[in-house]
């Protein structure tokens, strides 16, 4: 086997600092090396990159959902004043329930034998007094021999607040009002202050908002609508300016592996939180569910520390990175030094995109199902399937590694069938996006078949949210395919418009689900859910497209493209005149 090739490529590396320019030069032989699979490129520092980008979308999650679970141990149930019709769960009459029983989870409570009077008394519960003749506790349809479910959601429980579904609906829905709102300028600001900063603003902001949530929530439900609304504008910017660090640090055919393994600690957050808030909402720990706040607040300000010291916006200005791996990644990502000139935005081309409308589309249809089953999963499981605290948080988690499994298998099976050059990046697109939004529309439709079972709705969610995995090789990395040098702002532009449903679906899920048949109105949920999935993916098999667009390239490298196709066609056109004059004088009569 021959020798690999010697020759030397010199590359001159702007440094941004200082506007200075140097000259290094790099073997091939070292390309190679830099470019190897496996555990080198593992441990590389760009991947060290998608590595702290993962914790930080860990936390993002942690402070956006905490909320979710939290909420149900801080409100008091309502059902039993509105009567609930559940043929599910049957009530029968049971005296005997009062605060002194220990009602904090959802094992069975085995009753005597029902008495004449066609009461029953639990067995154990010495400490009982009776309460309230005619109080009533759901019953499975199927129970005999006097046995029920006691779920501590039905039960006289000690709660702070007494908020119905409604203004529940939209204090939950409040987050997503400062959301969006940092979506669009966070894009521009990544791409001209750089990422670092903007990233790390924004989540040491919403980490001290969620410091200070328990104090508003005991003050009024309006401060801590405020309060989740300033969580929401910090975190509104991680994602845009993410983007545009995967701009400058994520090769092309590396792209779709680094953003997912940055993506999943945003879904390994979602598994994470339900089971931690709930467990501290639950366990007796000091301070019941305002500790879960302080624990979330200060894992944010952690995270910021680490951040600050161990990442940096470009390959050109980490001072760790290998020579070696500098210059790889200066070959193949083109690096944006943004001067006032690069960075006029072509406004007009980007929002008549086709493409990005196409995108835009697909991310409304992943978005409004993610944050609908995100936000109220919690509420799904005390309503209909009756969970306590501590049961929801931990079922909450199950569909979420489901998501996180998905979504980095395949991110690797996309990267490679483009890197063999097996299919094109558009095909790779379109076919991963269909199976993201499909396959859960087809299992939403089939939940309302489920019947009284506890275990097919679990089962049917986890497999729903799972699949959505898929449209991290859709329409997630597409950004960055059709326009890098934008792609901060785009994924500004298209995160804004499809995060509204963070407030639309809880808006929904509350207005929908005040009335007193609670399961057929899940249904009804679920059935919108799934008819959204399949627009999305209907729009986004016929418009999308992997293919970089020509304005895309900026506006120097715009110009300079035009100067040079000029140049061909006046190039072109002297040929042409040359060759036409020869043509002439070979015709032309003899002594002329």
């Amino acid at each position: 086997m021959g020798s690999l090739p010697t020759a030397t490529t010199v590359l001159i590396i702007p440094d941004k600092n200082q506007y200075n320019y140097g000259v290094a030069k790099l073997r091939d032989t070292d390309m190679i090396a830099v470019d190897q699979g496996g555990l080198n490129r593992l441990c590389s520092t760009r991947y060290s990159i998608a590595y702290m980008a993962f914790m930080g979308l860990f936390v993002s999650f942690v402070l956006k959902i905490n909320l979710s679970t939290a909420i149900v141990a801080m409100t008091n149930n309502t059902q039993a004043d509105r009567h609930i019709i559940d043929p599910c769960f049957p009530p029968i009459p049971v005296p005997y329930i009062t605060t002194m029983m220990p009602l904090t989870t959802p094992d069975d409570v085995r009753t005597s034998p029902h008495s004449d009077n066609g009461t029953s008394t639990p067995q154990g519960a010495d400490n009982v007094t009776l309460v309230d003749p005619v109080t009533t506790v759901p019953t499975p349809l199927s129970t005999t021999g006097g046995l029920f479910r006691v779920l501590t959601v039905n039960a006289v429980k000690a709660s702070t607040f007494d908020w119905d579904s409604k203004l529940r609906g939209f204090i939950l829905a409040s987050f997503f009002f400062g959301y969006i709102l940092t979506q669009l300028p966070a894009g521009i600001l990544a791409a001209m202050f750089g990422p670092k900063r903007i990233v790390g603003g924004g989540i040491f902001i919403a980490s001290v908002m969620t410091l200070l949530t328990p104090i508003a929530a005991e003050s009024s439900p309006y401060l801590l609508i405020a309060c989740r609304i300033g969580v929401g504008l910090g975190l509104g910017v991680v994602y845009p300016a993410f983007h545009e660090m995967w701009a400058r640090w994520a090769p092309p055919m590396e792209r779709t592996l680094m953003i997912s393994i940055a993506s999943a600690g945003a879904y390994v957050g979602a598994v994470v939180t339900p089971p931690l808030v709930g467990f501290i909402c639950s366990a007796g720990v000091t301070g019941g569910w305002s500790t879960s706040f302080y624990v979330t607040g200060g894992m944010g300000l952690m995270w910021c520390v680490l951040w600050a010291l161990l990442v940096f916006d470009s390959p050109a200005q980490h001072p760790r990175i290998s020579i070696e791996e500098k210059l790889y990644l200066l070959t193949r990502v083109k690096q944006h030094h943004h001067d006032v000139e690069q960075m006029t935005v072509p406004w007009k081309q980007i929002v008549t995109s086709p493409q990005l409308w196409a995108i835009a589309v697909a991310h409304f249809s992943t978005m409004w199902g993610m944050n609908l089953i995100l936000i109220c999963l919690p509420t799904y499981f005390t309503d209909i399937l009756r969970f306590d605290t501590k049961t929801t948080g931990l079922y909450a988690a199950i569909p979420y590694i489901a998501y996180t499994v998905i979504m980095l298998m395949t991110s690797v099976v996309a990267d490679n069938l483009r890197r063999a050059k097996l299919l094109t990046t558009t095909l790779v697109r379109k076919i991963f996006q269909t199976l993201g939004n499909g396959l859960p529309a087809i299992l939403l439709f089939t939940l309302h078949f489920s019947g009284c079972s506890i275990t097919t709705p679990v089962i049917l969610l986890t497999a729903a949210v799972g699949c959505l995995g898929f449209t991290m090789a859709g329409y997630h990395p597409n950004h960055v395919d059709i326009a890098p040098k934008y792609a901060g702002i785009m994924m500004g532009l298209t995160n804004m418009l499809a995060n509204t449903t963070g407030f639309i679906a809880p808006m929904l899920v509350g207005a929908l689900t005040s009335g007193n048949d609670l399961r057929h109105q899940w249904d009804t949920i679920f059935y919108i859910c799934a008819a959204v999935y399949l627009v999305g993916m209907i729009v986004y098999a016929v418009g999308g497209s992997g293919e970089k667009i020509w304005w895309a390239e900026g506006v120097t490298a715009k110009k300079l493209r035009m100067e040079q196709e000029r140049l061909e066609r006046a190039n072109d056109f002297g040929q042409s005149l040359h060759a036409s004059l020869i043509i002439s004088l070979s015709f032309s009569p003899p002594g002329l």
